[in-house]
This record gives C-alpha cells, structure tokens and sequence, in this order.
C-alpha cells in the first residue's frame, strides 16, 4: 500500500473541487483517490494534529482522531488505514 499526502489544494485543482482549503491541509491519496485528510487543528485546540479516513464501514470505528504533533497524525492515520483496509480486502 502506497500513501500519498497532497496539498489539498493541489488536490482541489486537480479534482475541480470549488472550495480549496488552507495551505497546510492535506488529502491522503491512495492509487489516485482521495482516502482521508490530514492537517493542523485550530490555534485554540489542544492537540495540534488531525486526520480522518473517508468511507470506513459501519462498525470500523475509529476512523479519525487527533494528535499532539502533525506528524503523529499522519502516523496515526496511516496505522489505523492500514488495520481498516486489511480487514476488508
């Protein structure tokens, strides 16, 4: 498996998608289609890193969450996209 962290906006061009987000926001893509996201939480927040997977199947939960640091994030994303996708295929 082959993940790859987009700009979204880079993304959004791409895709023709109308609303384009902030520059540190990330889509997670796998084979070319848009698996999750990843990004910054807001200033007020306090944990620093979040992401989310698109299309878990009911009963798969967590399918996002946060993290202390951005990288922790992505970390995170990538462990639990992994379990979900050795579950189903």
């Amino acid at each position: 498996m082959s993940l790859l962290l987009r700009k979204s906006s880079a993304q959004a061009l791409k895709e023709g998608w109308v609303q384009v987000r902030a520059d540190d926001d990330y889509c997670v893509v796998e084979n070319e289609r848009v698996v999750g996201a990843s990004g910054p939480r807001s200033s007020w927040a306090s944990q620093k890193g979040r992401w989310a997977i698109n299309g878990v199947p009911h009963g798969l939960p967590p399918h996002n969450g946060g993290a202390n640091m951005l990288d922790d994030a992505k970390a995170a994303f990538k462990k639990r996209y992994e379990e979900i996708t050795s579950r189903s295929g």
